[in-house]
């Protein structure tokens, strides 16, 4: 596998219907993985805790390569990928959190693994910005962490790939500028997807809407 069981729980046309790059719902996480064949979520959790990071990237080459695709899809459609020729353009910020045990697992109707957050970012270099890149860390136990996060990574850690997370129409950013993103993890009774947009310095669509470009059955 070139992806963990990890957070952000959408997939790529590429991968494999786990590949992911954020640590999300672990139970969700063990049950879409091909690494595990039972649901292991009650007797073997893996994480204590985990948070997904995000930062805005120039990669005009990722870009292109999904607009050379006939299938428009493939814009609104997060990717794994090792992101080679990519230069990130802020200071990597924090997204989503999970916790385990999860404490609304007691509740009759499950836990609510649903998530928004308005990530603002301060850009350090100008460019322009494609969309953006994804990573994670998560806690073992206590001050055991495993990490893709650039700032935090886990040295050796070659198989768990970041996310790219493609934003239809480039956006320049001058240094400076400032950046709001919205990440939505959305979640139904068959199905998790991810909606992303930013509404400044420009307001774009909310790519993936409804889960209709890419989405996991459950």
């Amino acid at each position: 596998m070139n992806c963990p069981l990890n957070a952000w729980t959408a997939l790529s046309p590429s991968s494999s219907p786990t590949a992911s790059a954020f640590p999300a719902s672990m139970s969700l996480s063990l049950r879409h993985s091909a690494a595990f064949v039972v649901d292991l979520f009650e007797t073997f959790p893996l994480f204590s805790r985990y948070t997904s990071y995000l930062s805005p990237i120039c990669t005009p080459k990722l870009h292109n390569e999904l607009l050379g695709h006939k299938d428009p899809k493939h814009i609104e459609t997060p990717y794994v990928v090792m992101l080679h020729n990519a230069c990130r353009l802020s200071t990597i910020a924090p997204c989503f959190r999970f916790v385990h045990p999860n404490p609304a697992c007691s509740s009759p109707e499950g836990p609510d693994n649903s998530r928004y957050e308005k990530v603002s970012f301060k850009i350090e270099q100008s460019g322009l910005m494609h969309g953006f890149g994804a990573y994670f860390e998560a806690v073992l136990y206590k001050d055991v962490m495993i990490s893709i996060n650039p700032d935090t990574h886990s040295p050796g850690m070659f198989s768990w790939f970041p996310m790219y997370f493609p934003i239809q129409t480039p956006v320049y950013l001058p240094k400076d500028s400032v950046v709001d993103a919205h990440f939505w993890r959305k979640v139904s009774r068959t199905r998790v997807w991810y909606e992303w947009a930013i509404t400044s310095p420009a307001v774009s669509r909310i790519h993936n809407a409804r889960g209709e470009a890419n989405f996991i059955g459950l």
